[in-house]
């Protein structure tokens, strides 16, 4: 791991965590299942989208992907946000090998003609995150609970397990996860590396079980992250 981001990180007191007593796909497995129907389809559109960077997606460069995602529902949340701006936006399905097993992926495509619409609308709606959860009110905690979860899906590692980590591509994004967490009752910390790649974690073992909780894991929190005093 980078020097710059191990060193910026607390040490814990105490015995570490055991993290791991269930797998990290298991752990999101049980994300995606709990994802409740709610107002907030748009904030996990800014989310798929903003997190991941758009790549071109066939050889002739005519369409675009704008998110890829292992869980259909938010691959289809995504596409429905952005079609009343691109109309074309359609969502693909294709096997891929993660983690060892093989999965489906489902991609968000766009016209490439049309993929700074898509990415305008993509800002946009990251943006309205930030003023979304700037007061303390029920329906900024619900949208909390939304970003973590959208986030842990999306962009989270397993790396280093004495934390949620999720990789976010810039600042802004960070401040999000950051300002979520305060809504969470949580601590979570932005950190940069030396070559410029952006994590938000949170480090201590009952605040990530917090986290975990809020957003739907259930059982399955206390089995990811187990601590022993």
């Amino acid at each position: 791991m980078d020097d710059t981001l191990t060193a910026s990180m607390p040490a814990h007191t105490g015995r570490r965590a055991r993290w791991g007593a269930v797998s990290h796909r298991t752990l999101l497995d049980a994300l995606a299942a709990s994802v409740p129907v709610s107002p907030y389809d748009w904030a996990d559109a800014a989310l798929v989208t903003g997190l991941l960077r758009p790549v071109t997606w066939d050889r002739h460069g005519l369409w675009s992907s704008i998110a890829s995602t292992t869980h259909a529902a938010l691959a289809a949340r995504t596409a429905r946000v952005v079609r009343p701006v691109v109309s074309d936006v359609t969502t693909v399905r294709q096997a891929a090998r993660r983690g060892g097993r093989e999965r489906a992926a489902f991609e968000v495509l766009v016209p490439t003609a049309r993929l700074a619409a898509a990415t305008g609308l993509s800002e946009d709606l990251c943006a309205s995150l930030t003023g979304a959860l700037g007061h303390r009110a029920p329906e900024a905690v619900a949208l909390a609970r939304t970003v973590w979860r959208t986030a842990l899906l999306v962009a989270s590692s397993d790396r280093r397990r004495a934390q949620l980590r999720v990789r976010v591509p810039d600042s802004p994004l960070a401040g999000v996860l950051v300002r979520a967490g305060e809504l969470l009752d949580v601590e979570a910390r932005h950190h940069r590396t030396r070559d410029r790649v952006h994590f938000v974690t949170v480090d201590d073992p009952t605040d990530a079980v917090a986290v975990l909780r809020a957003v739907g894991a259930g059982p399955r929190a206390e089995a990811w992250v187990r601590g022993r005093c």
